[in-house]
Order: structure tokens, then sequence, then C-alpha cells
């Protein structure tokens, strides 16, 4: 097994700070946003079965990957990092997992401990419509021992580095190792994700036309276009609501059973710290939904006015408070009387000197189409 896990990423890496109703809350950081997605409370649409000129065809349940290259042991290793990752991690609740691996060096010296040193990653990956969206995955330089018998391969043991430190230890002790390692780019490692995304969406003949990374805009497989319809998105939440969004502006996360999260699509460097998060309640009434669902940021005395979410009555508030570090957190929540219970939205945003300045209608504009979908079932 690999006896030193490489760092999971979960989009809710505590360094974004938006978690569940009713769980601590801070400002979000303005630093890139984190990779990820979670499967967590939702139930999601099954994409209906499409065909083109080449009968590419996307549906659920996807195919596993499989390494159709030709670089040595990197078939063997792939296999494992799914295996492990998928069964023993517990990332197996994902529509498919994609490893790739750059190998930097290899010992040959032994058939029977066969060293392979180099970066080896894996991805989970949610299909929406025809959008491969990233969830949870590993990322990490390390050595894998394998051995040969023929043309049998089999995977003995891996270990992945958690820090640089652990770099480090593994590397140091072979002359010249570590700086192969260090001369690495991340430019090298993103192109040989891209290269293995692509070759398992070409080489099943999927009619998958792009992936997203969660707070980033999709990302085009080459020479394939994505169709308006298959741009917009309908989720299904286990909290019998469903909405309609559209992927190049927003990106889908779930917090476990306690409420779904929507972050708005960056760019570049740009993080605004722009989130909607969506959850049920066990209260009648709008105000007190909104209250015991944000004991988090425990908003003061809080003026609510009649609106409508979709076609259901709503009760809207909106609240701001300054961070330690001197930011502001703006606040637009909503109690969306469903007859059967509450459901709250909250939104928010970040203000700061690094972050252009979102203002409350601002706010309320950028979800306004995707909230004119709710529908409670």
């Amino acid at each position: 097994m690999i006896r030193k896990i490489a760092y999971i990423f979960m989009v809710f890496v505590m360094s974004l700070c938006v978690v569940a109703c009713g769980a601590k809350e801070s400002a979000a950081p303005v630093t890139d946003t984190p990779e990820g997605d979670v499967n967590g409370s939702v139930v999601e649409d099954q994409p209906e079965e499409s065909e083109d000129a080449d009968n590419a065809y996307v549906s659920l349940p996807l195919p596993g990957y499989k390494y159709s290259g030709d670089v040595e042991y990197i078939a063997e290793i792939s296999d494992y990092l799914i295996d492990y990752y998928g069964n023993e991690v517990g990332l197996d609740h994902a529509d498919v997992l994609i490893p790739y691996s750059i190998i930097v060096q290899t010992d040959e010296n032994n058939s029977d401990d066969i060293v392979v040193y180099g970066s080896f990653n894996v991805d989970s990956y949610t299909l929406r419509n025809t959008t491969l969206c990233t969830g949870a995955g590993a990322r990490g330089f390390g050595i894998f021992h394998l051995s040969k018998d023929g043309d049998s391969i089999t995977v003995k043991d891996g270990q992945l580095s958690q820090t640089y430190y652990d770099m480090q230890d593994m590397f140091s002790p072979i002359d010249g190792l570590l700086d192969k390692i260090n001369a690495l780019s991340d430019k090298e490692i993103d192109k040989a994700r891209i290269e293995s995304i692509e070759e398992y969406v070409t080489s099943n003949n999927l009619g998958i036309t792009q992936w997203q990374d969660f707070g980033r805009a999709p990302v085009a497989i080459a020479g394939v276009t994505t169709s308006e319809e298959e741009e917009m998105y309908t989720f299904k939440s286990n909290f019998d609501y469903e909405i309609t969004y559209d992927l190049r502006k927003i990106t889908l996360s779930s917090i476990d059973d306690e409420g779904d999260m929507f972050g708005r699509v960056e760019s570049g460097d740009f993080y605004s710290g722009t989130f909607m998060v969506i959850c049920t309640s066990a209260y009648s009434d709008p105000e007190k939904a909104v209250y015991e669902n944000n004991t988090d940021i425990n908003p003061k005395d809080l003026e609510f006015t009649d609106t409508t979410i979709g076609s259901y009555p709503a009760r809207r508030a909106q609240w701001s408070e300054k961070t330690d570090d001197g930011r502001e957190m703006i606040y637009i929540f909503y109690g969306v009387d469903v007859k059967e219970t509450v459901i709250t939205i909250k939104l928010s945003t970040t203000h700061s000197d690094n972050v252009s300045e979102m203002s409350v209608e601002e706010l309320d504009e950028f979800y306004a189409d995707t909230l004119a979908t709710f529908k409670y079932n």
C-alpha cells in the first residue's frame, strides 16, 4: 500500500473557510481558488446519451480509465493509484478517476525491485452534461517499487511525499535526483494531466467536450465544441430543490449532508471569494430559519423584506461584517417558503484592497438568473 498518502485536496479545504450552514465561517483568503469538488449530498441528473458524426457518446456509468500510452510502468502505476484512492481513500463515489504521472528516473538493476521516481497524481471527476468536473484528488512526488517477471509487472509499494521535507528525505540520497524532481515544472505536470484527460475521452470515444476545475472556467477538449444547451446544467439536490446554472459562470460543490455551495468562476489569479450556499432547515418561519442556519456568522438585527425566489415567496435581508485583517464580508440571505419547510440561501463576497469590490446589487444580480430557475420538488 502507499505508506505516505499524498495530500488530498477537496473543495472544502478549510483555507476557503466557506462551510456548511451553522458551521464556523470566516472571510475567504485572497488566493487562487482551490481545486476540487465532492458529491456529498447531491443527486445529479444522468446525462442523456448523445451522438455526433463519429458516434461518440456520453452517459453514466462512465468507463474506467486505462492507460493506453507506451511509457513503461505508467499503466501499472495508474491502475494502482485508481485502486488505492478509489477503494482505500474513498474516492469511489466519483464517476471516474483519471491519474497522470511523469517518471523522472528509473532503477532497473533488480527485476524484483524496480524503483520508479517521479510525479504521481490522480483526480476524480463528476460528469455534468458533457463536462468532467474535478473533484477530490491527490498530488505528490514519490517512489514506486515494482517487480517484473517476463511481461508481467506488479506494483509492490508506493510512497508519496506530503511535504518538501519528505521529498528531501526521499530523493537526496540519490545524487542529482532531487534536482531533477525540482526541475519538473507545474506546466509539465498540468500538460500530463490534460493529455490523460484527452486520452481517456478519445480512447473511449466519449462525447465529453470539456473539463472544469472548481472556481475555473471549463477547458475544451482539443477540437471539440460545447453547445449552449450543454453549458446549462440542472442540479438536483437531496434537499428536494433543483436549479439550473451556467457552467461558464458558476461551479458547484456540496457540503456533506448540510448544504450545497456554488462558487463564481474566476479568471487568472483573481479571486473574489463569491459563493452561494443553499441549505434546508427545520423551521417553517423564513426569518427564524435564516438566523438558525447562520449561527456561524451570527448576523444581528436583520431587516427583512418580501421577495420571490423562482415562484416561491421568500424573505430577504442583507448584512456585512469586518474581519480582523480589514476585509469586509457582504451577505445576502433568503428564507424561501416551500410550504413543507424553508430553504435558506446565503450569498457572500469579499471586499478588500486586493479585490475589485462587488456591490450588494451586483452580488444579487450575479446569482439572479440561477435563482430564477429554483424549483422545489
